[in-house]
């Protein structure tokens, strides 16, 4: 597969599903949750003197619910960066719990204008936090989290960042980008299957909301942190095995080395775009957006979504359509998971030999 999510994993993440059985309140289980939580915090470059982390049983958007949910006081407000789907999204989750929601709104693929992003922290005081997303899977663009967390810092704001496709794909310190909560999910960079979500949290702002009354259950931010650091437990039962695939796809990103998986998938990016580019295709984004795990090529004009999707797939490769106002514009391949140069370079035989037989041009 070369999508952003779900990806190829190792055997040896598949095989750590058959775990022997254990009851959740058991002290195996708490050892298996206490290892996730401290190599969680690696992976995201937090010093555990300032960070906790947890996990939450539910999708990446699960995760970013219960952070946002749970993080503005009544009569704050939340700013939300918005440039595509998944921007679009956390301004839908905030407006949904009634959170007074302001949007530093582009175009899709539109780079966030800085200046304009601080004008509106300037002009609007209420403002408790701000969110946006690393990497927004709907255009394949990298955010620029870092310079968002400096106007955060300048201005004593909450920074919320969504990691989900951009963790362990792109570089990505939380400490340095003056992050307070970082949510990601088990079926993107990290290389695990789906799904479960976790999110890695500055001691001292999760004790800045701890009054604000809770507006769920399940997805209860404080309830999920505070069993995790007080017990490495979980609130309600969680998926055990999940629990223990997600360990094993930490301790192999671990042993390959962060960097070194960041390096991975940028050489594999660097190959797909080159040998794509010498067979016509143009890209949606300039170079210097681009994220290292996604390329979004131009569909062209004569040409639809399914005349790549449907040859593809019958050569064994899945990737995916984009959707919005990008619908049957573009294609969005991903190399993130196991993939090898090899694999790359096979799947970029089969695109060539369908722009043969399809004739393709812009």
């Amino acid at each position: 597969m070369f999508t952003a999510g779900p990806v190829n994993v190792s055997d040896t993440v598949k095989q750590s599903l058959a775990y022997s059985e254990i009851g959740h309140r058991e002290p195996e289980f708490s050892e298996v949750y206490e290892s996730i939580r401290g190599k969680l915090l690696q992976v995201f470059g937090a010093n555990p003197k300032d960070y906790g982390s947890f996990v939450v049983g539910a999708s990446g958007t699960g995760g970013i619910e219960s952070v946002l949910s749970g993080t503005v006081h009544s009569g704050g407000e939340m700013l939300v960066i918005n440039n595509g789907a998944f921007g679009d999204r956390m301004a839908e989750i905030c407006e949904i719990y009634q959170i007074p929601t302001l949007r530093a709104g582009y175009q899709w693929g539109q780079y966030p204008d800085l200046k304009g992003v601080e004008r509106l922290i300037l002009e609007n005081p209420k403002i408790e936090a701000v969110s946006m997303v690393f990497l927004e899977t709907s255009t394949g663009m990298t955010n620029p989290v870092k310079e968002v967390g400096e106007l955060c810092k300048k201005y004593e704001k909450m920074f919320i960042v969504d990691a989900v496709s951009g963790l362990a794909g792109d570089p990505l310190n939380v400490q340095e980008s003056n992050i307070d909560f970082c949510i990601s999910n088990t079926n993107k960079g990290l290389s695990g299957l789906p799904v479960i979500s976790f999110v890695c949290a500055k001691k001292s702002s999760v004790e800045n909301v701890r009054d604000i009354p809770p507006r769920n259950f399940y997805l209860s931010m404080l309830k999920h942190y505070d069993y995790a650091e007080k017990t490495n437990q979980t609130p309600t039962t969680p998926q055990i095995p999940l629990f223990y695939m997600l360990d094993q796809a930490l301790t192999e990103l671990l042993e390959e080395g962060v960097d070194n998986r960041h390096g991975r998938y940028r050489e594999n990016s660097n190959i797909m775009r080159r040998r794509l580019g010498e067979l016509g295709f143009r890209f949606q984004l300039p170079a210097e957006q681009m994220s290292r795990v996604m390329t979004n090529v131009l569909i062209p004009n004569s040409h639809k979504y399914e005349e790549f999707h449907t040859p593809l797939k019958e050569r064994g490769y899945i990737v995916y359509p984009g959707k919005g106002p990008l619908e049957n514009k573009i294609i969005h391949i991903a190399n993130v998971g196991t993939h090898t140069l090899d694999d790359v370079n096979d799947f970029c035989d089969a695109v060539a030999e369908i722009v043969r037989e399809k004739r393709v041009k812009y």
